[in-house]
Formats: structure tokens, sequence, C-alpha cells
């Protein structure tokens, strides 16, 4: 029998604490009562870890109110199994699950995730996940908070739900995306994303008045930033992209954007891209251009069917000392 499920069950709905030691599982670990808290003794050496050639789904799975869980790994041992899973869900109308200081790791499957939420309410802090065939955190749940996080070696770092807050995340070696902005109203600041195998910050088509402010993305194989309706980037820095340092996207519904007070350096396309979009504000930036791998295509490209666009008091700086500005 698991212990740590038979634990959970005589909680009640209090306090469970896991000591030091590996606890294989061949099972789901399931929280259905509220306000349960869960405690391991040590982050490094209280560990839960999926038993070899099983198909469990999900580890630890969240089906109640105002849950804790703290200090402790789990580890989907992905080298010795084939099956799809997923580390953690926060599944259904519940609300307020509180999640910090926890290393998830070796996450199998493509189709699965680290953290699977679209509970409300999320708070997850101070951790660490890795070394996963599948997303860090796939998340539709409002009113979220992410902070302090580490994400590294998985398919896509963070996708982040409406009215959400992110802060002090660094995504790294991604598969694909940094992070996906897929609802409104969601803030970002001070995070980064380098080395991620697509663009380092998208918001997605559809995704409107989201705000991001004081983050890095560099040396990603997409773009820098990839912006969509009333998209606020702001005192950002776009360095060393393959695609453009910013880009406002016309392939969706990218009016109203704006990019200010940001440094957009050595991206192997435009610094900034205005593309097929109107209405946008572009102020303020500090970009260079002009060598073989920094921003070679223009300083600043505001394609010729994008209108009522405003481009005040940015500065191109180019070998020479001269400035560039594109519109075509």
């Amino acid at each position: 029998a698991n212990p740590i499920q038979a634990a959970i069950n005589a909680a009640m709905g209090g306090r469970v604490l896991i000591n030091i030691g590996t606890y294989i599982v061949s099972s789901p670990i399931t929280v259905s009562a509220h306000g349960l808290e869960i405690y391991g003794a040590d982050i490094d050496t209280t560990v839960i870890k999926v038993s070899n050639s099983t198909d469990i789904g999900t580890v630890l799975q969240f089906t109640a109110n105002g849950c804790k869980l703290e200090n402790l790994t789990i580890d989907g041992n992905r080298a010795n199994n084939t099956a799809e899973q997923t580390l953690i869900s926060y599944l259904g109308a519940y609300s307020g699950l509180d999640v910090k200081n926890l290393i998830l790791k070796n996450q199998n499957g493509t189709g699965g995730e680290g953290v699977l939420s679209n509970g409300t309410a999320l708070i997850f802090q101070d951790s660490t996940i890795t070394q996963c065939d599948g997303g860090g955190v796939s998340s539709s749940s409002t009113h979220s908070l992410y902070s302090n996080l580490v994400v590294d070696n998985v398919r896509y770092g963070l996708d982040i739900g409406a009215e959400s807050l992110v802060s002090g995340c660094v995504v790294g070696t991604a598969v694909a995306e940094g992070y996906l902005i897929n609802y409104d109203n969601a803030r970002v600041s001070s995070c980064v994303a380098q080395n991620c195998g697509s663009t380092g910050f998208v918001v997605v088509s559809g995704a409107s008045r989201n705000t991001i402010v004081n983050c890095i993305s560099s040396t990603n194989t997409g773009y820098g930033f990839d912006l969509q309706d009333s998209t606020t980037l702001d005192s950002c820095v776009a360095q060393d992209n393959s695609l453009d340092g910013v880009i406002i996207n016309g392939a969706g519904d990218a009016t109203a954007s704006s990019v200010t007070s940001c440094i957009v350096s050595g991206n192997q396309q435009n610094g900034i891209n205005v593309f097929f979009v109107n209405g946008n504000t572009i102020v303020g930036n500090r970009i260079s251009y002009g060598t073989a791998t920094d921003n070679t295509y223009s300083g600043i490209f505001v394609n010729g069917t994008s209108t009522h666009n405003t481009v005040i008091g940015n500065r191109v700086f180019v070998p020479s000392g001269t400035m560039n500005f594109a519109y075509s």
C-alpha cells in the first residue's frame, strides 16, 4: 500500500508530514480533502518517485480547495517508463492550491506536463521543473501567481492563465516557447527566456491587455517577443534571437500594442517589426543595427499596410553613427 496515500486519507484535511526517504509509487496519489497540507522533510531527500514500467497517468492530483504542498521532489522516472504522465494536476472547479519549494523532474511523454492546472488561484513559487518531455506548467487557471520558478530542459516553459501574475521566473533550453500567454490581463515581470527552440515570449492570437515588463529574451531560435492585441512591452531586452527581436504580429489582432524603453540588439532579422498591424506605439527604444548578426534587416520595420502607428523617440544605432528606419 502507498504510505503517503494512507496518511492523506487519515489526515482528513489536516497536515501530512513526509519524512526523508524515497517513496516508490505505482498509482496516483489523490488529495480530495479540503484544506489538506502536505510537507516534505527536505526538498532534496524527500522524494516521490514513479516505479518502473508504470502507467500512472498523474502522480499527485488535487481535487479539493485550499490545499498546500511544500518541500519535496516528485520524480517521474522517465528513463524507466514509456507511458505519458503528469507530475501534478489541479483540475476542476477548485480554488486555492499553494505550492512551493519543489523539484519536479523526469516527467515522461510530450502529452503530459510538469503541472497541469485549470483550478483558480494557483500559487506556485520557489521551485524547479527540469528534464520534462512535456511542458513545465500548462495552466488555464485564473487569478494565479507564479514566482521564482526555474524551468529548463522541457518542451515549453510556462503557459499562463488569465488575470495571473508571473515574476522572477527563468525558462531555459525549452524545445519550443519559453512563455505562452493564451488569455487576457496577465502581467509578466522580471522574467527570462533563453535558449528556447522557438520564441521566448508569445502572446497568442486572441489574448489581449497583457503586460510584459523588465523581461529578457535572448538566444532563442524564434522571436524575442511576439505580441498580439493590446500588449504592453516595457523596459525589456531582446537580444541575439534568430528572428526579430520584437514583432507586433498581424497574423492575429494586434492593434493598440506598445513597445517602450526596450533594448534590442543582436537579432538576426529586424529589431522591431510592426507587421500588418494598426494603431501601435513604438517609443523610446534603443536599437542597434547593421552588423552581420545585429538586427540585420532593419532597426525598426513598419510594413506598408500598417496604419496609424506612432514611432517616436527611438534611437537606432549603426556602425557609422547614422540611424535606420524602414517603411515598406
